[in-house]
């Protein structure tokens, strides 16, 4: 599914920040878990997590702004498993499969996709003028003004997830122990599994699904390996014991604009698949801030690939596979910041920061991983600075110095009471 641009009226529930973000920061963007990325054309981004809601990234302010059941928009759950930015009803919206339903963005909030069968939305996409959403019991169809379509059951339970978002007609859907099938009416079924009779798949764990810009080969990354499956003949199968695939473990699957197919793995970083049989790598040693990738999206204008991690963090990568910019949700971590000596770690009542032997005059400010600003303090001439810590809640902090002459100190700070 071609990805687009955010409208105004999304853009107006930004929160304003006064922080910036700068290149390699690995801080996190205020999610512990990043479970789904989905890019829009102009660049913005947005995340899911497992628990803390949505991240929305605006690329030309470089600010984040969150969605979750706390604040306002209210977003009706807090976990997400799969997102879309897609135009239906004439309108751009951006699509949310979560633990409690499936919503989509309207002007100044989120509205939902009723008569779902369960709760629970694994996956979702868009079709011209079809909504398809997956979860534990089957398939949903809405359509294009998110009216309430058909109910369908799946062929095979569990669904583990729904195909990449792209022009090709109907879905494939990917199941836990199954395989995947496809259907463009609810009804009919083809099947792919380990079977000669069925393109003899690597495994029947199915993590992801994408589809080349062809609409014939099916891209699928399993607990046991990747295959690639062209219309009508065996999947080419790829594992580390045929290949130099890092981890057969392959968590996400997405194809960049010069065809390049990209692989996230459980733990072993990324792996760029150049045919017949090469991976090559991009891993912790290369910039990345976590091994452990759990989503990968595509910026269909630039090129680049949005990779979500384990740790909260998105790191943003090059058509030279270089990463570019890991994103922070405050400020990112220059190459010119120092860090600052912080005792005790963690902290109760109180902690100070050592700068050395530098005498600092200054501004100490301390913010949550959002980005909030919390405390700030003015430092006149120190060696040291203590904050109180008791009004803080039991969690993690950045606090930020900036001196009178231009240099910042930055530190992490857990607090535990």
């Amino acid at each position: 599914m071609k990805k687009y641009a955010l409208t105004p009226l999304l853009l107006i529930l930004l929160v304003t920040h006064t922080f910036s973000q700068k290149v390699r920061s690995t801080q996190g963007i205020g999610l512990n878990e990043v479970s789904v990325i989905e890019l829009a054309a102009n660049g913005d981004i947005w995340a899911g997590s497992f628990g803390q809601g949505i991240a929305f990234y605006n690329a030309a302010q470089q600010q984040w702004t969150y969605f979750d059941k706390t604040n306002t928009p209210v977003l009706r759950s807090d976990t997400i498993y799969d997102l879309q930015v897609a135009v239906f009803n004439n309108q751009q919206r951006t699509i949310a499969g979560t633990a409690d339903g499936a919503f989509f963005t309207m002007a100044g909030g989120w509205d939902s996709l009723d008569n779902l069968t369960t709760k629970k939305v694994w996956g979702v996409t868009y079709k011209p003028d079809t909504i398809w959403t997956v979860g534990p019991a089957g398939l949903v169809t809405f359509d294009s003004t998110s009216t309430f379509r058909q109910t369908y059951p799946s062929p095979f339970l569990p669904i583990s997830c729904i195909q990449r978002r792209n022009l090709c007609s109907g879905v494939w859907v990917g199941t836990a122990t199954k395989g995947l099938f496809y259907t463009d009416n609810g009804t009919n079924f083809v099947y792919i599994d380990t079977t000669p009779a069925n393109q003899s798949l690597v495994d029947m764990r199915v993590n992801a699904i994408t589809l080349d810009m062809n609409c014939n080969a099916k891209m699928v990354g399993t607990k046991g390996g990747f295959s690639i499956c062209p219309n009508g003949l065996p999947c080419q199968n790829f594992t580390t014991a045929n290949s130099n695939l890092p981890q057969n473990d392959v968590t996400d699957v997405v194809i960049d604009c010069k065809n390049r197919v990209w692989l996230a793995t459980r733990d072993s970083g990324i792996a760029v698949f150049t045919p017949p049989a090469n991976f090559s790598r991009i891993t912790k040693a290369d910039g990345l801030p976590d091994n452990r990738i759990s989503t990968l999206s595509v910026n269909e204008m630039t090129c680049e690939v949005v990779a979500g991690s384990i740790d909260g963090n998105v790191t943003v990568i090059d058509t030279a596979k270089s990463v570019k910019e890991v994103l922070s949700g405050f400020y990112g971590l220059g190459k010119n910041d120092l860090a600052a000596q912080v005792f005790p770690q963690p902290a109760s009542h109180s902690v100070t920061l050592s700068f050395g032997t530098d005498y600092v005059t200054g501004t100490l400010q301390v913010f949550d991983l959002l980005g909030t600003l919390l405390q700030s303090h003015t430092v006149l001439n120190r060696q040291s600075f203590t904050v109180s810590t008791s009004a803080l809640t039991s969690g993690a902090y950045f606090i930020s110095v900036n001196t009178d002459e231009g240099t910042r100190y930055t530190a992490r700070l857990t607090v535990v009471h």
